[in-house]
């Protein structure tokens, strides 16, 4: 039976772990704070302290358990501890090979939040094909970094893109096939699914916001992806399938598609209009305001009560924010968009790792 002096304990565990992941999972290690670091390994000993204070022999089971679980974590800190100071001696080489391995961290992450363990006929293929895209690019300049310095840590994390790039090319073909599998009824049946997801992203992500801080290319990717199931459900009808729901589905995506492409041409011309610092200010109004929705929907809550596909559209956000933020970077230099980007990256891979979290905590294999 928990007893007062367990709870405070187990308490305090969680707090440092919640800490460790919102401060330091899966972010940039040049970037961290090593004070914060050690003052979790102060902490986590001083918990070590007091459990070893009471006899092992009248310890109990959750005792036991708490001391392994805090020994756990305070092997985690020490080496996180050594990975920072390692990461802030690092050359501008190693620096800026950093950020691309991140980048490609962001792409794996969402590999798993998309496609890991789903069913390939309501897979979105064109997202697939991005995310080989952004690690084709990411790999050509990790390579030209790898060239100009010899480092075993380079090789290691050029071959885990690679290894990527092969496998996410294998599965585009896999769901390529199942996008073409079954009968005429089963195939209008997929391609109104996947009509649906392409309505959910356009609710999720532009939907009643601001039009100067949506990505163009991610409402274009949605109209091409319209464009091309409207084509082959005009296709399943030419064969000589005439059911209702079908002949309802088409103009239900002709309709979308249109609305889309004037969406389209609304977000680019606001876009052109609004001076780039603006848009750079809109950008970190969207990115507090995601921040604000995780605080809603996650903060202080249990994780095997939250909702994970609410968070992956949070994550999917901060990602076109980011992917935003540094293609204006390249354009003005401006100290404000700089923090602001790091901000983003630091939450979306906090965002990210709490993602794997939950679904662990619910017993999900990842």
């Amino acid at each position: 039976m928990a007893t007062p002096f367990v709870d405070r304990l187990q308490a305090e565990l969680a707090e440092l772990d919640s800490l460790y992941e919102r401060e330091f999972a899966g972010q940039s290690r040049a970037s961290r704070d090593v004070s914060i670091i050690e003052g979790m390994i102060r902490r986590i000993d001083d918990v070590i302290a007091r459990i070893d204070q009471i006899p092992s022999v009248a310890q109990g089971r959750e005792l036991a358990e708490g001391r392994n679980t805090a020994s756990a974590m305070r092997s985690t800190y020490v080496d996180e501890m050594k990975q920072i100071e390692r990461a802030k001696r690092a050359s501008p080489s190693q620096e800026a090979f950093g950020v691309f391995a991140a980048k490609a961290n962001f792409t794996f992450a969402r590999y798993a939040r998309h496609f890991a363990g789903q069913g390939r006929e309501s897979r979105d293929v064109s997202l697939l094909s991005e995310m080989i895209t952004d690690l084709e690019a990411l790999e050509v300049k990790m390579t030209e970094i790898r060239k100009k310095e010899r480092d075993s840590v380079f090789d290691r994390d050029i071959e885990v893109v690679r290894t990527n790039i092969k496998m996410y090319k294998g599965e585009r073909q896999e769901i390529e096939k199942a996008h073409s599998a079954g009968n005429l009824e089963q195939r209008a049946s997929l391609l109104g699914g996947l009509a649906n997801g392409q309505f959910a992203i356009y609710a999720e992500q532009f939907a009643n916001k601001s039009r100067i801080s949506r990505r163009p290319a991610l409402l274009a990717r949605v109209v091409a992806n319209l464009a091309s199931i409207e084509t082959r459900m005009r296709a399943i009808s030419a064969q000589g399938f005439f059911i209702d729901w079908h002949a309802k589905n088409i103009e239900v995506v002709e309709e979308r598609r249109k609305a889309y492409e004037a969406e389209l041409i609304a977000v680019r011309d606001a876009r052109k209009e609004t001076p780039v610092a603006d848009i750079m200010g809109m950008l970190g109004e969207a990115a507090n305001q995601a921040f604000a929705d995780y605080a809603t929907h996650f903060a202080g809550k249990s994780r095997t009560e939250v909702d994970e596909k609410v968070l992956s559209v949070l994550c999917d956000g901060l990602g076109d924010i980011a992917s935003q933020m540094e293609e204006l970077a390249r354009i003005e230099d401006n100290a404000t968009n700089t923090q602001n980007l790091d901000i983003v990256r630091t939450n979306h891979a906090a965002y990210e790792q709490e993602w794997l979290t939950i679904k662990r905590a619910k017993g999900t294999n990842l």
